[in-house]
């Protein structure tokens, strides 16, 4: 697992390099949640490593909006996001696969639900649709989005949702940010400063598979990974706030 293994480069620290829009790291997503139990598979494809599947979450909405642009304008540090999804058996591309993503807003708030049923005191954002959204995988088995960085709720740290049906089924999974670089943009970038670090690591709650350092700027990060979607380990369809 690719890990940035020290706070500075080059003399600067790593809430430096983000305020001078120059921190980059590589994109990590693999193996299941214990590290020394790592999943790799071999078929015509190759060898990759299996993405563990991570629950749904309560803010789920099937919008039906198909776009690779989420934001609708929303405030905060854009964030590209590319998946190669592969399927498990033989490691080859899987297309048509429709995926759908949401997160939480710069300020940690979410579309389309009544925040306030999960986390006291929040809005209720029913009929908005922001950082939501649904793609096709093409033939190569890529899916982009654009949306912004998440903010953090109390609950949970930073994360975004990703969900693709097979049937009466579903591949649902979670990416979580890496604490070192979430307190770094909290701390340094607006709006995310005015909030300050999110109280809970997600060191403490992620399954390490799941646990991704973004690359590129405060300006512009990027998400650039393959997700293994073992087909024969499936769960059931992300559901709606009843």
């Amino acid at each position: 697992m690719t890990r940035i293994l020290n706070d500075r480069t080059g003399g600067m620290t790593r809430r430096a390099l983000l305020k001078a829009g120059a921190l980059t790291a590589a994109a990590v997503a693999t193996g299941c949640a214990e590290p020394d139990r790592l999943r790799v598979v071999r078929g015509s494809g190759g060898v990759c490593t299996v993405t563990p599947d991570f629950e749904d979450g309560p803010f789920y909405v099937d919008t039906g909006l198909v776009r690779q642009d989420v934001t609708e304008g929303h405030d905060g540090v854009p964030f590209a996001i590319r998946l190669v999804l592969r399927d498990a058996a033989n490691c080859e591309p899987i297309s048509g696969l429709p995926v759908d993503i949401w997160s939480a807003s710069a300020l940690g708030i979410y579309s389309g639900v009544d925040n306030g049923r999960i986390v006291r005191d929040m809005p209720d954002t029913r009929g908005a649709t922001y950082l939501r959204g649904r793609q096709v995988s093409a033939p190569d088995g890529e899916v982009r989005f654009d949306t912004v960085f998440p903010g953090w709720y109390r609950p949970r740290p930073p994360h975004l949702h990703f969900t693709a049906p097979f049937g009466d089924q579903a591949f649902t999974w979670q990416f979580f940010i890496e604490d070192a670089f979430c307190d770094d943009l909290y701390e340094a970038v607006a709006p995310y400063d005015t909030r300050g670090v999110h109280p809970r690591r997600t060191t403490d709650f992620a399954p390490e598979g799941l646990i991704v350092v973004p690359a590129g700027t405060p300006r512009q990060l990027t998400l650039d990974i393959d997700v293994t979607i073992d087909r024969t380990n499936l769960s059931q369809p992300a559901r709606e706030l009843a």
